[in-house]
């Protein structure tokens, strides 16, 4: 049977609900996956350039694994077991393809061969812990949480950490080779909406790791660190917004209605979601 979030028992609800407000959790999972992919589907549809079609597939990683992040918290013990010990594919997978995709949006050609090759073997470390189910130890039924191995819960933050390095890199590189006033500009927004997106996810599930290998406050409210990691989409989305109406970047002509679309796409989940 497909799993389903919000299939948790009642004790497991009362104890999430006292650990972090359910508004939020919603909030943090289902506005940030519907206005990313709305976004990224408009953009391909609109330009069917090779970097759109990378941050459609980062859009869709990222949203698989949102769908799973959200199943670790509302969800029975074994499809909470479930979802939490495959989400790091799909987190991995967004990570590798951001750096894709500022490649080829910055450069405006497909990655190399090898540095593709480089790259996608930092997805064989996940895949392998996955499928020996060597990262999660057992299930703590008092917090409904999964023990997570200490040996393996840092490689995703490390691993966003070290293409964010790489996108940094790549950003200044280009900004210094190029005399175009507004390709530096393309170039820089683009950088920092790649490189935001990515420090806020990593930086945040590093916290979260740090707080509870160091045993800082309750295991159970380190991970309401990690919910923060969801709004980091909208951050990236935003700047591409910005930069199609302000640069006519992807080569489209600014639309200024996109811009107001996204807004109002946003003002109505918060108003749904959010308690008044």
């Amino acid at each position: 049977m497909f799993p389903l979030p919000f299939n948790i028992p009642p004790y497991a609800f009362e104890v999430v609900s006292h650990q972090i407000p359910y508004q939020l959790l919603l909030l943090a999972h289902i506005p940030t996956v519907i206005i990313s992919l709305t976004f990224a589907v408009w953009l391909y549809r609109h330009t069917k350039k090779l970097s759109a079609f990378y941050l459609l597939l980062v859009t869709v990683m990222f949203s698989l694994w949102a769908y799973l992040d959200l199943l670790t918290w509302t969800s029975n013990a074994s499809t909470l077991m479930f979802a939490w010990s495959i989400y790091e594919i799909f987190s991995t997978s967004f990570i590798i393809l951001t750096y894709w995709f500022f490649y080829a949006f910055v450069k405006e050609r497909d990655l190399p061969l090898w540095q593709k090759l480089v790259s996608a073997c930092f997805l064989i470390p996940t895949l392998v812990y996955t499928t020996l189910s060597v990262n999660l130890n057992e299930f703590l039924n008092s917090q409904a949480i999964a023990l997570e191995n200490e040996t393996t819960h840092y490689y995703v933050p490390l691993l966003g950490i070290l293409f964010l390095l790489l996108i940094i890199t790549v950003t200044f590189t280009e900004y210094r080779k190029t005399t175009s006033t507004t390709t530096k500009q393309k170039i820089l927004w683009g950088g920092l909406a790649s490189g935001l997106f990515l420090s806020i996810f990593s930086i945040s599930f590093l916290i979260t790791n740090l707080l509870i290998f160091f045993h800082i406050g309750t295991e159970t409210a380190a991970f309401n660190v990690s919910v923060y990691t969801l709004f980091s989409m909208p951050f990236m989305v935003g700047m591409l917004t910005y930069l199609i109406v302000k640069y006519e970047a992807f080569n489209i002509k600014a639309i200024k209605s996109i811009l107001y679309i996204l807004i109002c796409m946003a003002i109505l989940f918060v108003n749904i979601f959010l308690p008044w």
